[in-house]
């Protein structure tokens, strides 16, 4: 899949003739076709790849080979919560990784200067992921082009004044406010794309209010509060600082320690709160957080009663 993401880049088209997307500059799909998620889907499997190069082959030159590779695909796909993700989780899982201080040295060096080279020769790169970045965050004096949603021939013009102005700001400030509404029990699964269009939400504090739907609010902790409510919210968040707790707890006292870093980089990847991601509650999306909590119980599993196991070996 990764080759298949290079040639696309580099020719226009993938092994099977798909063309990438100028859909907000150069968008790459690989062999998704039309789905633009082939970078959320490799920056979902880069720990459960890199789990298994572990286990067939203990050489960290390879892992850091594979860090770089797998970070600079999806950073070429130019999904950026993908990418900005997928470079946290990297460098996180890098510098705890006992290892070779040098080998350390060659992925914060060499990566950076990668990635300052495809920002100065690819103007898509450039554009996507620094102008229209500080465009959304509201950092620059720069008017934002759109159409109303009701009137798409007509284009409009505006001034971001803060994330909240921005497409994604409008979800969650419309998450939000169903939450509010529906405190205990949620709005419902999958309701968020017909609760959004209620007339009482016209009035949220966003430029984007006018297209504030979508099939889910594009993040995972206001798709839970919203949908489900505190009912689900704090179990949910109870079981992930669980997970949490205890794969810190083993890498401070080096119990189970790779085991744990490997935990602790998936669980970045897939729960980090500030992050745009795709809906909890369906097939494609989510499906990998049913994965990544199943390696992750495994590894922990391993680590519950590596101690019990032993001392029957040993009697």
């Amino acid at each position: 899949m990764v080759i298949d993401v290079f040639i696309q880049y580099l020719f226009g088209k993938d092994f099977f003739g798909i063309e990438y997307s100028h859909h907000h500059g150069k968008r790459l799909s690989g062999p998704f076709g039309d789905e633009l998620v082939v970078g959320a889907y490799l920056s979902k499997i880069i720990f459960i790849g890199l789990m298994y190069l572990n286990y067939l082959k203990k050489n960290h030159n390879y892992f850091i080979f594979y860090l770089i590779t797998l970070v600079i695909t999806v950073f070429i796909t130019q999904e950026r919560s993908a990418f900005f993700i997928s470079l946290i989780s990297s460098l996180f899982f890098t510098v705890f990784l006992k290892t070779n201080i040098k080998k350390k040295v060659v992925f914060i060096i060499l990566l950076p200067l990668v990635l300052i080279t495809f920002f100065k020769f690819d103007e898509h790169s450039f554009n996507k992921y620094y102008k229209l970045t500080i465009l959304q965050l509201g950092l620059t004096d720069e008017y934002h082009y759109r159409s109303y949603a009701t009137e798409s021939k007509k284009t409009i013009k505006h001034k971001i004044n803060n994330f909240w102005d921005s497409r994604y700001g409008a979800h969650f400030l419309t998450s939000y406010k169903i939450f509010l509404d529906n405190k205990i029990l949620g709005s419902g699964i999958k309701t968020f794309r017909t609760s959004c269009s209620l007339k009482k939400y016209d009035n949220i504090d966003s430029l984007y209010a006018d297209i504030r739907c979508n099939t889910h609010p594009h993040n995972l902790y206001f798709e839970l509060l919203s949908e489900g409510g505190l009912l689900i919210f704090i179990p949910f968040c109870f079981i992930i600082l669980f997970f949490l707790t205890i794969n810190i707890k083993n890498l401070i006292t080096n119990n189970n320690y790779t085991n744990s870093l490997f935990n602790l980089s998936l669980l970045i990847i897939l729960f980090f709160p500030i992050q745009t991601t795709g809906s909890f509650f369906s097939t494609f999306n989510g499906i990998f957080y049913w994965i990544g909590l199943a390696v992750i119980s495994n590894n922990m599993k391993l680590n519950f009663f590596w101690h019990s196991s032993q001392k029957n070996k040993d009697t």
